[in-house]
C-alpha cells in the first residue's frame, strides 16, 4: 500500500514543479492553454464578451465569478473575464443574479458622480436621500400617520422591518419618497405617493418578537429611476468596513417627544456583537440574546441614537466603488430601549438575510 500511495502522489508532485512559473515571484498555479493578459479580449462562459480584468476592477460581484471565466495572474492578483458591461434591468444580455449585481445596475461605475451620501449633519438636504421611504397608515378620515420608515431597494420593493407592517392591528398602505418633511412640502423636494399592493414579511418573524425583524412592501407606482434618483444598494458581507454608520429617520428626536415628520440623520459608532451581548445578555424581552441575524450600535456619549418612529429605516455607510459613492444599507432600525440612553440600539443585520430577500427582489426587477 505505501509503495502505491507513492506512484499515485509522485506525478502530482511532478506535475506542479513542471508547471510552476517563477518570474520571481511565489506563486505557483497551473498556466493554461487559453491563458490571456490583463486587458486582452474574452468571452465569458455565459456567452458574454468581455475584456480580462482585475477582480476589482470587474463589473460582476466577485462571489459570482466563475473557475472557467479565470484569465491569468498579474503577479499575485487573480485576472478574470469580466463582461464589458454593467448589468442592465429588463434584458438577458447580462442576468442579475445578486443584490450586489442589482447595486451596479443602478450604479455603473464610469457615470459621473451622483447622489453622494454627506454624514455628519442632522437636518438632510434635498435630494441626498432619495431612496429613503416614510411608511403611512390611512385614517378613516384620509389622514396618514407617518409610523415607520424604509429603504427603497429596487423599482418595485421597499425594505423595511417586520413590526412596521402590523401597527394597531392595521397594515400600513402608503409609502412616501423624496420627502424632507411629511408635513409640508419644502422647495427642492418631489414627493411621490406609492400605493403598498404586497408585504412579504420574513418566515421566521413573530408578532411582538424582536428577531428576524425584517419585511418588503411592493409599491405602486415603481420608483421612478434617474441619474439624481436611485434605490439604495444592501451590503452583502457580515464584515462592516467602517467604525461607523448612518441612520436616517423621520421619528422624534428625543425619547417621548413629540413627532417631527422631517428626514433627520445621525452617525452612530458601531458595537460589535460580542460588546452587545454583554450590554444586552439574554432576559425576558430578548430570550436568546443578540443573535446573528442582528447588529448593534452605540454612542458611548449617550447623545446619538435613533428613535421612536424610525423603524425599519436604514442604517447606512456611502460605499466608494470604481469612483463612486453608492448608499448602502447594512442594518434596519429594529428597536431599543430609550433613545440615546446608555443601552445599545439593535438593528437587523440585512447580509443575514440575503438568501430571503435575493428571490423576492430579483424576480420581480
Amino acid at each position: 500500500m505505501k509503495s502505491a500511495r507513492i506512484l499515485i502522489i509522485f506525478p502530482l508532485v511532478f506535475l506542479i514543479f513542471l508547471n510552476k512559473v517563477s518570474n520571481g515571484q511565489d506563486d505557483i498555479y497551473f498556466p493554461l492553454d487559453t491563458e490571456r493578459a490583463e486587458g486582452e479580449n474574452c468571452r465569458r462562459s455565459d456567452g458574454v464578451a468581455g475584456t480580462c480584468r482585475r477582480v476589482e476592477n470587474c463589473q460582476r460581484s466577485v462571489r459570482h465569478l466563475r473557475d472557467e471565466d479565470f484569465c491569468s495572474f498579474s503577479g499575485r492578483m487573480a485576472i478574470y473575464c469580466c463582461p464589458n458591461s454593467a448589468p442592465r434591468l429588463g434584458t438577458s444580455e447580462i442576468p442579475i443574479t445578486s443584490v450586489d449585481e442589482l447595486c451596479e445596475a443602478f450604479y455603473p461605475r464610469q457615470q459621473p458622480h451622483y447622489n453622494i451620501l454627506i454624514t455628519g449633519g442632522r437636518k438632510s438636504l434635498a435630494n441626498q436621500h432619495p431612496y429613503m421611504a416614510a411608511i403611512g397608515w390611512r385614517d378613516f378620515d384620509g389622514e396618514i400617520q407617518w409610523r415607520c420608515g424604509g429603504s427603497v431597494v429596487s423599482r418595485k420593493f421597499v425594505l423595511t422591518a417586520a413590526h412596521c407592517t402590523m401597527v394597531r392591528r392595521a397594515r400600513p398602505d402608503i409609502v412616501r419618497t423624496g420627502d424632507l418633511n411629511l408635513r409640508i412640502t419644502e422647495n427642492n423636494t418631489h414627493p411621490v405617493d406609492h400605493d403598498i399592493i404586497g408585504i412579504y414579511v420574513h418566515p421566521e418573524y413573530r408578532a411582538n418578537s424582536v428577531y428576524h425583524d425584517i419585511a418588503l412592501l411592493k409599491i405602486s407606482p415603481n420608483f421612478g429611476i434617474s441619474p439624481t434618483n436611485q434605490p439604495a444598494c444592501l451590503w452583502s458581507s457580515n464584515n462592516i468596513p467602517v467604525s461607523e454608520l448612518t441612520a436616517l429617520g423621520y421619528g422624534t428626536t428625543e425619547y417621548s417627544g413629540p413627532d417631527v415628520e422631517i428626514l433627520y440623520e445621525v452617525e452612530i459608532p458601531v458595537l460589535s456583537n460580542q460588546a452587545c451581548r454583554i450590554e444586552l445578555p439574554p432576559s425576558r424581552s430578548l430570550p436568546f440574546g443578540i443573535i446573528d441575524g442582528q447588529m448593534c450600535a452605540l454612542d458611548p456619549n449617550g447623545q446619538k441614537d435613533t428613535c421612536q418612529g424610525d423603524s425599519g429605516g436604514p442604517l447606512q455607510f456611502s460605499n466608494n466603488v470604481g469612483g463612486r459613492r453608492r448608499p448602502t444599507i447594512v442594518g434596519i432600525t429594529s428597536f431599543g430601549q430609550y433613545c440615546a440612553g446608555p443601552s445599545p440600539g439593535i438593528y437587523t443585520r440585512v447580509s443575514a438575510y440575503l438568501n430571503w430577500i435575493e428571490p423576492i427582489l430579483l424576480s420581480d426587477l
